[in-house]
C-alpha cells in the first residue's frame, strides 16, 4: 500500500476525540445539574483523559526500536537474500493499536512496494518480518520500515514517526560475453570512414588483464601466463580518435497494464473525453506515428503505407488506422477553382478539421464497441504489469557487454541512458569506469525504468561528432515510435551512413512475449523499417557457451 510522503505529525486526531468532546460536554452538564462527587470524579477522570493518552504516546514513541538487518547488500541476479525486520517494545506498556508502513519485495520479487501493516506490541515483546528472497531482475531494492503510527489506549490521538530505516539491496546484471558470430567490426556498418585501428601492430599495449572468452589469442601474454598459470591478456591503446556512444532505452512502450486494468481505464477516459474530440483536429495516435516515419523516409505518407501494410502492423498500426488513413482525402469535396481562392483555402482547412475529427471518433468509438478491432496483446499476461522492469534489465545487460566488448577492441567508449534520479535526466558511463564499487557504474547498473517516451530522443543531444563516431542503440521495443527515434538520432549528425555510422541491438526480454514468432515477425518488421533510413539492427538472444556461461549471439 502506497501512501503520500508527508511530514509526520505528533498528534493527529481521532475518531474516538470527537467523541471524548461529547462526553466531556455530557458530564459537565450532569456535574453542574446533580453536584454530586460520582458526576464531579467522571468529569475530572475525562479531564485527565487527554493528558494519560500523550503521556502514553510519549512513552512509545521513546519505547518502540525497529531493527532492519540483511546478510547481503550486494547480490548477483539470482542469488538468495535473507532480511530481517523487528519492531521491539522495550517498555512495559502494551501497544496494541500500532500500524507500520513496510516496503517488502513483492511476491515475484522483480520490485519493493510499500505495504500497510497492522501489529500489536505486548510488553517488551517484538514483532518479526523475516524472510528469503530471491531477485530475478538487476536493480536497487529497499527494504524497511517507512512510517509507524502508533495509537492509545482510549482512541482520541495518534502519532507519526517518520523511520525511513531501510537496507538497500544491489543485485548486479550478468555478466555475458559477446560469442564470436556476434562480433562486428566497423566496415560491417554502413559508413565509409576507416577502419578503427586495433591490433598490436598499429597501437601500443597499455596494460595487462586475465583472459575473457572472445579474445584474441595473438594478444595472450605467454611469458606472464606461464608464470602467473593464468592466462593474461594484454590491452592495446586505440592509436585513433573515434568514438563509439551506445544509447539505452530502458521505456517499455507497449501497454503496461494487464487487459482488465487497462480496458477499464480506457473506457473511463474514452468517456470523459468524448465531448473534447469533437472540434480536435488532431487524427489518431496510430496514423500520425505511422505517417511521421513514412515522411522521415522520404515517401508519401499514404502511398507507403498501402505498400507496407503487414510491416506497418507488426509495429503496431492496426489495420482500421490504415484504411482510415488510406480514404482520407482533406478537400476532396472542394473543387479546384475554389481552392485557388482564399476563402475556398480557409473552407478547406475548415473541412480537413472536421474530417480529422470524425476520424478519431470513429476510430475510437470502433475499438471501444467492436472486439474484432482490439488486437490482443503478444506480451505475456501475467508479465505486463512489469514489462518495463523486464526490458531494462534486458538492455543494461546488452549493453553492459557491448561496453566492454568495444573497450576490449580498443574503442573509447560511453555509455548514455536516461536516469530521473540525476538533476540532467540522463545518467554517463565510460567504458574506463568499468570497476568494481564505481559510483558511475553502480547508478548504471541499478538505472530505473523511463516512463518518458521522449527521454529516449533528448540522449542525441549530448554526442559530440567527430570523424568516427558510431553510435549503437540497444532496445527491447519493436513499434512504430520506437522507429521512428531510431532514425532520427543518426539523421542529426548527416545520417547513418555519412555523418556517423548507427546500429540498433535488439535486446530479447525473457518473459515477455507469448510466442517467438510474434517477436521475429515485430523485429523483422523493424529492420525493414530501420533500413529505409539507414540504419541496421541486429536481434540479440543468450546461449550457454562451450565453458558452460552464457553469451550474446546475434539471432537476426
Amino acid at each position: 500500500m502506497k501512501k503520500k510522503n508527508k511530514k509526520p505529525r505528533f498528534l493527529v486526531l481521532k475518531p474516538g476525540a470527537y467523541l471524548y468532546i461529547f462526553l466531556l460536554l455530557v458530564s459537565l452538564i450532569f456535574t453542574q445539574a446533580l453536584r454530586s462527587s460520582a458526576s464531579a470524579i467522571i468529569f475530572i477522570f475525562l479531564m485527565l483523559v487527554p493528558i494519560l493518552s500523550v503521556i502514553y504516546l510519549v512513552i512509545a514513541r521513546s519505547g518502540i526500536k525497529v531493527y532492519t538487518e540483511c546478510d547481503n547488500t550486494r547480490v548477483d541476479k539470482g542469488d538468495t537474500v535473507s532480511y530481517e525486520i523487528k519492531i521491539i517494545n522495550e517498555t512495559p506498556v502494551p501497544f496494541p493499536f500500532v500500524e507500520t508502513i513496510v516496503t517488502l519485495p513483492t511476491e515475484n520479487a522483480v520490485m519493493c512496494l510499500d505495504n500497510l501493516m497492522r501489529i500489536t506490541l505486548l510488553p517488551s515483546g517484538c514483532h518479526l518480518i523475516t524472510s528469503e528472497v530471491s531477485f530475478p531482475l538487476r536493480g536497487s531494492y529497499d527494504i524497511g520500515v517507512k512510517y509507524l503510527y502508533i495509537g492509545d489506549l482510549f482512541g482520541l490521538f495518534r502519532t507519526e514517526m517518520k523511520l525511513e530505516l531501510h537496507r538497500t539491496v544491489i543485485v548486479y546484471p550478468r555478466s555475458i560475453t559477446m560469442s564470436a558470430d556476434a562480433n562486428r567490426s566497423d566496415t560491417d556498418l554502413p559508413t565509409p570512414v576507416t577502419k578503427r585501428s586495433v591490433s598490436s601492430e598499429q597501437a601500443e599495449p597499455s596494460d595487462i588483464r586475465n583472459y575473457v572468452p572472445g579474445d584474441s589469442m595473438k594478444n595472450i601474454h605467454w611469458k606472464l601466463s606461464s608464470k602467473s598459470e593464468e592466462l593474461q591478456v594484454k590491452n592495446f591503446s586505440s592509436n585513433t580518435d573515434k568514438h563509439t556512444y551506445i544509447l539505452c532505452d530502458l521505456s517499455f512502450n507497449g501497454n503496461d497494464e494487464p487487459a482488465e486494468a487497462g480496458n477499464k481505464k480506457k473506457a473511463v477516459t474514452e468517456k470523459k473525453k468524448a465531448h473534447r474530440r469533437r472540434g480536435k483536429t488532431s487524427s489518431s495516435a496510430g496514423v500520425a506515428a505511422a505517417k511521421a516515419v513514412g515522411n522521415a523516409s522520404g515517401n508519401a505518407g499514404g502511398t507507403t503505407f498501402r505498400s507496407t501494410a503487414e510491416r506497418l502492423e507488426a509495429l503496431g498500426v492496426t489495420p482500421e488506422h490504415l484504411a482510415a488513413l488510406e480514404g482520407f482525402d482533406e478537400a476532396e469535396e472542394i473543387s479546384i477553382i475554389d481552392k485557388a481562392t482564399r476563402k475556398g483555402e480557409k473552407n478547406a482547412r475548415k473541412l480537413a478539421a472536421r474530417k480529422r475529427a470524425r476520424l478519431a471518433i470513429s476510430i475510437a468509438e470502433s475499438e471501444r464497441t467492436s472486439n474484432e478491432t482490439v488486437k490482443k496483446s503478444p506480451f505475456v499476461e501475467e508479465n505486463i504489469s512489469f514489462a518495463g522492469e523486464i526490458c531494462a534489465d534486458s538492455v543494461i545487460e546488452l549493453a553492459l557487454s557491448l561496453m566492454r566488448h568495444e573497450a576490449r577492441s580498443g574503442a573509447n567508449c560511453t555509455v548514455v541512458y536516461p536516469d530521473a534520479r540525476s538533476d540532467s535526466g540522463l545518467g554517463v558511463l565510460s567504458s574506463a569506469n568499468d570497476v568494481p564499487e564505481d559510483l558511475s557504474l553502480l547508478q548504471f547498473f541499478t538505472a530505473p525504468v523511463c516512463r518518458d517516451k521522449e527521454a529516449f530522443a533528448r540522449l542525441g543531444t549530448v554526442l559530440e561528432q567527430s570523424a568516427g563516431m558510431t553510435i549503437r542503440m540497444v532496445s527491447a521495443n519493436t513499434d512504430i515510435y520506437s522507429a521512428a527515434v531510431f532514425s532520427s538520432i543518426p539523421a542529426a549528425f548527416g545520417g547513418a551512413g555519412s555523418g556517423c555510422a548507427a546500429e540498433v541491438l535488439l535486446a530479447s526480454p525473457e518473459g515477455l512475449w507469448v510466442s517467438s514468432t510474434d517477436k521475429n515477425a515485430s523485429a523483422e518488421a523493424m529492420i525493414s523499417e530501420l533500413a529505409r533510413s539507414g540504419v541496421t539492427m541486429r536481434q540479440f538472444t543468450t546461449e550457454p557457451g562451450n565453458d558452460g556461461s552464457l553469451r550474446f549471439t546475434s539471432a537476426v
